[in-house]
């Protein structure tokens, strides 16, 4: 019934309102940076509409595929970190949750590179590090951050860090397994 020039119509309409992908309680905290406080609508046919939020002076940039994950698109590059990536693209979370088909910066001028893309397995983190991803459902108390290596198992994890295994769940979304490569919370 729509013709592709009302399609394209509507989607123009849609990418003028305003966009904002920050709950509400978010941007009254004033934790954001400055440049960072609006989102801006990025409409495309395979990919909808979604807000985003980029630096103004990002110089490449990248189209999430389909299956992609942080950790694949800083191998596919190898100039960036995953936690620099988080930073240029606050909007994909500490949790890397990437849309199919919606570009992400991947470099900005200011940006020196030194690696490696993600540290060691092993390596711990305090939520000011950004340590991306991390398993989905963490608590907001979590203060330290493992990346879980091949293999490793959560009772492998407590006794490393001097937690009970039971509180692993309770730590991590409520997972009873470690996700390799990814960041767990290992002390609450």
């Amino acid at each position: 019934m729509f013709s592709k020039f009302t399609t394209l119509v509507l989607t123009t309409l849609v990418a003028t309102a305003a966009c904002s992908p920050f709950p509400a309680a978010v941007l009254e905290t004033n934790t954001l940076v400055p440049r960072q406080d609006k989102g801006t609508e990025y409409c495309s046919v395979d990919a909808g509409c979604t807000c985003t939020v980029r630096p103004s002076d990002c110089t490449a940039f990248y189209e999430v595929q389909a299956g992609d994950t942080c950790l694949a698109i800083g191998q596919k590059f190898n100039n960036f970190t995953l936690s620099q990536l988080y930073r240029w693209n606050p909007s994909m979370t500490l949790n890397c949750y990437l849309q199919a088909y919606v570009p992400i910066c991947i470099n900005t001028p200011w940006y020196t590179f030194t690696p490696p893309i993600q540290p060691p397995y092993g390596t711990h983190y305090t939520l000011s590090q950004d340590p991306v991803p991390i398993m989905p459902g963490i608590i907001d108390t979590c203060q330290e951050y493992e990346i879980v290596g091949p293999g490793e198992r959560t009772d492998q994890l407590a006794a490393e860090n001097g937690f009970n295994v039971t509180d692993f769940p309770k730590w991590n979304g409520n997972a009873t397994t470690a996700w390799q490569d990814y960041w767990a919370c290992v002390k609450a």
